[in-house]
C-alpha cells in the first residue's frame, strides 16, 4: 500500500472510531436503561482508545499534518453520524449501532486487513486486528441487548 493511501485509510478508520466514541458516549450519558448504558459506556471507551491508537499509527508525511488524514472518506459517513446522533430511543440507538454502524465499521477494518502487506504494515495489522476483535465482541453484546429490547417491547 502506498504511504499516502495508508495514511488516508488509517486516518479514516481513526475518524470513524472518534465519531463513534463521541456519539455513543453522548448516548451513554442519557441512556435510561442501566444495562444498555453500561454497554454504551464500555463501547465508547474502547472506541476512544482505538481512535488514539490509530492516530498513533499514521505516518508522518512532509508537508502534511495528521489532521488532514483523520477525516471521513466519503460524505455519507459524516451524514450517517449526524443522523444517528439524534436517536432518542434505546431501541433506535441499539439498531443504529449494532445493525448498521458496527457491521459497516467491521467491514472497513476487514477491507484494510485484506489489502495490507503483511511485512511492511505489521504494526497496523496488529492494531487493526485488535480493533476488529473488540468490535466483534461489542457486536455480540449489543445484539443480545437488541434481542432483549425486542422481546421487552412485545
Amino acid at each position: 500500500m502506498e504511504l499516502f493511501d495508508l495514511a488516508s485509510r488509517v486516518g479514516n478508520l481513526a475518524w470513524v472510531q472518534a465519531k463513534s466514541f463521541e456519539v455513543v458516549g453522548q448516548w451513554a450519558s442519557v441512556e435510561p436503561d442501566p444495562q444498555v448504558r453500561l454497554q454504551f459506556f464500555s463501547h465508547s471507551r474502547r472506541q476512544g482508545f482505538h481512535a488514539k491508537a490509530l492516530v498513533g499509527l499514521l505516518p508522518r508525511l512532509a508537508g502534511h499534518s495528521l489532521d488532514e488524514f483523520v477525516v471521513p472518506k466519503i460524505s455519507q459517513q459524516e451524514g450517517f453520524f449526524k443522523h444517528i446522533s439524534g436517536a432518542t430511543s434505546t431501541r433506535n440507538r441499539l439498531v443504529f449501532l449494532y445493525e448498521y454502524s458496527v457491521p459497516v465499521t467491521m467491514s472497513l477494518l476487514k477491507d484494510f486487513l485484506d489489502k495490507s502487506d503483511t511485512i511492511s504494515e505489521m504494526p497496523h495489522i496488529r492494531v487493526i486486528s485488535q480493533v476488529f476483535l473488540d468490535e466483534a465482541q461489542d457486536l455480540r453484546l449489543g445484539q443480545k441487548l437488541l434481542v432483549s429490547s425486542r422481546s421487552d417491547s412485545e
